[in-house]
């Protein structure tokens, strides 16, 4: 009997097993489980061994897979589970993860791959996946068939770590003010004691905030890790002349990995703005997401920290920003920006934009 290790309402349990290429050599695999719900867990399984190899001295040999039992299985999923993590996909498997990716995108885009996959690891789904990078692969995989295939629409998925670079030529003046007529944003701050603007920690997490800041009209930076001087120098520049400009003060909003470095980014972009800004200068950092209570509440997906790291020793597992459905993340951003701007105020604004652009409209038909 193996004990698995609890962590709040969940257990791991972790399975090492020698599968043997050869008679003289020997591959390693590791597996890993995750059992629970709120008020079930799974404490232990049996290894049941088949053909064990005397040669081996690393875990347990098998000349052939091992079979895997558990032990007080409450869910009919928990089994099913642990057979699926040993074996190849059929093209039922296949069928049923596209399925589960579909459902996912169909009632929330776009979302980055990662995100997706987090969502896949769920193992309460017909077919989930293992939160491995062997995993990740998968649905990384079928993604891109899907999209190929045209069973998944391209703009479905975020990519905000590639972009092109191009030139906008217009065919005549009138072309030029039909297209610039639907760039046109009426400023939703101009008359607010606030500025506002996000920071999140990678280009992923960009791609799928991006639809949201631009309908609250709010900058979006992805400090791409432990961001560059430079970044953050210009971004400081932005927000001192907000503040000479008559704003009360400055609020960032921060999303990011919690993790022993993921912790610490957005201290450290704070620190350094205020080199910039001045130790007392109106700026409120806002943690947004991922904290410790939103990792109990949503009981999002945790892996163990890295062996050796020192930094923020309060970390005891590591939750990847990815790991939070991309509505829930969207939803928090979305609260956090609806407390400094009224509800009211962005209406009649929008309301002023729409009539705006038609005027340009106009114009651009009398050209």
């Amino acid at each position: 009997m193996f004990p698995g290790t609890h962590f709040g309402t969940q257990t791991r349990i972790w399975v090492s097993y020698s599968e043997p290429k050869t008679s003289k050599s020997a591959k390693v695999t590791r597996l890993g489980f995750i059992f629970g719900t709120k008020t079930t867990v799974f404490d232990q399984f049996e290894f049941q061994k088949q053909y064990p190899s005397k040669e081996s001295t690393k875990g347990s040999a098998f000349n052939s897979p091992p079979n895997l039992v558990l032990s007080g299985a409450r869910h009919r999923w928990s089994r099913r589970f642990l057979q699926m993590s040993l074996k190849r996909m059929s093209k039922a498997d296949v069928a049923q993860l596209e399925r589960q990716i579909l459902a996912v995108l169909v009632d929330d885009n776009p979302q980055s791959v990662r995100h997706v996959f987090y969502r896949m690891t769920d193992p309460r789904l017909p077919f989930p996946v293992d939160k491995t990078e062997k995993g990740y692969g998968r649905v990384q995989r079928r993604m891109v068939e899907m999209r190929r295939s045209g069973g998944l629409p391209y703009g479905w998925v975020a990519d905000a770590t590639r972009r092109g670079y191009h030139v906008d030529t217009f065919a005549d003046r009138s072309d030029f003010l039909r297209r610039v007529s639907s760039l046109y944003r009426a400023d939703l701050w101009s008359d607010l004691p606030t500025y506002c603007e996000v920071w999140v920690e990678s280009r992923s997490l960009a791609g799928v905030l991006q639809d949201t800041c631009e309908h609250y009209a709010v900058s979006l930076y992805p400090a791409g890790g432990f961001s560059s001087l430079t970044l953050v120098h210009a971004a400081s520049e932005t927000i001192k002349w907000q503040l000479d400009s008559g704003k009360d003060r400055a609020l960032i909003l921060y999303a990011g990995d919690f993790d022993p470095a993921g912790v610490l980014i957005d201290q450290s972009i704070e620190s350094e703005m205020r080199r910039h800004l001045g130790e007392d200068a109106p700026v409120e950092f806002r943690r947004v997401a991922v904290n410790e209570e939103q990792i109990e509440r949503y009981e999002l997906p945790t892996k163990p920290r890295k062996p050796g790291d020192r930094r923020a020793t309060h970390v005891r597992e590591s939750v990847e920003a990815e790991a939070m459905p991309a509505h829930l993340l969207k939803s928090l951003i979305s609260h956090e920006i609806d407390q400094v701007l009224p509800a009211r105020h962005m209406t009649a604004i929008l309301a002023a934009e729409e009539s705006e652009r038609s005027a340009l409209n106009l114009l651009a038909g009398a050209v």
